[in-house]
């Protein structure tokens, strides 16, 4: 009689590359569905991990979303150094497409992963350095292109606090992608015309 043998148990992925496939399957669910559809069984099922390991390596799903923000920070702050400075005929019209083609998946992502994350509670000082970085980026950024200081801050955190909004109504309020264009084309005239905005407001 045959000796029953033991199943042999898969070998355990690092913790490094799990992780990392964990992170990746979230910004390519991203992409297909909203982020309440994007449970942690779905997340370990397309990441072919079980779905305790997120719990093991991370302690919940806001955590792990909490780690794909600070990811696509990375990407994000990566492509703004890679793409600055950028000429003032490349602000707005069709000069600015590619620049905006490549930055706004990645910030559109961040803004909707940060709004439904505060939203659920969860105010972690992981989000809070990924966003300072992204302030601190804007309002550098800003002041390369010889907007002042003050104007400077002042037009990232309107930026931030309408990227936010816009993440937390898409839900409630139908906005035409036309309309998100013409608010990304104002903001765009209020940096070229900053000058005349700072001597009129003191700045």
């Amino acid at each position: 009689m045959a000796i029953p043998t033991k199943p042999k148990r898969a070998p355990q992925i690092p913790k490094a590359e799990a992780t990392a496939r964990f992170i990746t399957v979230v910004i390519e669910l991203l992409d297909e569905e909203p982020i309440a559809a994007i449970s942690d069984q779905l997340i370990a099922d397309t990441a072919g991990i079980n779905r305790a390991t997120i719990y093991r390596h991370f302690g919940s799903r806001f955590e792990l979303l909490d780690a794909v923000v600070a990811e696509l920070t990375r990407r994000w702050l990566s492509t703004v150094t890679e793409i600055l400075p950028v000429p003032e005929s490349s602000w707005g019209g069709h000069g600015g497409e590619p620049m905006r083609a490549r930055l706004n998946p990645m910030t559109q992502k961040i803004f909707q992963l940060a709004a439904y994350l505060t939203a659920g509670g969860h105010h972690s000082e992981s989000l809070r350095t990924s966003f300072t970085l992204i302030s601190d980026m804007w309002i550098s950024s800003l002041e390369s292109l010889g907007v002042p200081p003050r104007m400077a801050q002042t037009l990232t955190f309107k930026t931030i606090g309408l990227n936010l909004a816009r993440a937390a109504i898409v839900d409630l309020v139908d906005i035409p992608e036309e309309t998100i264009s013409d608010i990304e084309a104002l903001s765009l005239v209020e940096i070229i015309s900053h000058e005349e905005s700072s001597a009129k407001l003191g700045w």
